[in-house]
């Protein structure tokens, strides 16, 4: 519970280097070099793009950071950190919850993540975590996970908050399955693509 306060008062100013569907600030922004490359964007397409140096502590890219755009599988990570929530200070799981658990982060599964959504509220994960944001489902998918809009300025600080200030277990749960992510999906479909397919690590 301490853990989870701490998150919500965190989550007003930080940021991370991110691009899932992008990553951006809030509050102060940090301004991007002035020989930073701008963003280019193909006619017809919307995008939110930010980039952080951690090292510099520096935006270097930042386009439309406070855009909503549906989460599809991102909200695993939401939903993951909010069924940690009241489980300090050990965070520990019954080996098939961390089976299921793994499963979610690791290979995006989305029976996983169907459970943990029907278990802990639905739509309560998301108010419950405070991004500003960040909006559950439209009244016409109360139960779909992945209508979940989310901007690229909560994507960053929800980073931002497990690499800075999380407690280490969440941080080595969270981080260690996302390192350890598998080609494909449980669905099959190829999910090595943007991040995972540019760089060799988280």
């Amino acid at each position: 519970m301490r853990w989870h306060r701490r998150l919500l008062r965190a989550v007003g100013g930080l940021g991370l280097v991110a691009c899932l569907l992008g990553a951006a600030t809030t509050g102060v922004q940090a301004s991007a070099p002035a020989d930073a490359t701008a963003v280019t964007v193909p006619p017809g397409v919307t995008a939110a793009v930010a980039v952080y140096d951690r090292q510099t502590n520096t935006f270097t890219e930042q386009l439309n950071p406070h855009l909503q755009v549906r989460s599809a599988s991102v909200v695993k990570l939401l939903i993951a950190l909010d069924h940690l929530w009241n489980k300090g200070p050990t965070y520990s799981l019954t080996p098939t919850d961390r089976a299921r658990f793994d499963s979610m982060l690791r290979a995006s599964d989305d029976a996983a993540a169907s459970s943990y959504w029907s278990a802990n509220g639905g739509s309560a994960i998301v108010s419950r975590l405070g991004l500003s944001d960040t909006a559950g489902p439209p009244a016409g998918y109360p139960g779909t996970w992945g209508y979940t809009a989310l901007s690229a300025a909560d994507t960053v600080r929800i980073y931002r908050w497990i690499l800075d200030s999380a407690p280490a277990t969440v941080r080595d749960m969270v981080m260690g399955n996302l390192r350890q992510s598998t080609r494909c999906g449980t669905d099959g479909f190829d999910q090595l693509f943007g991040i995972p397919a540019t760089f060799d690590s988280p």
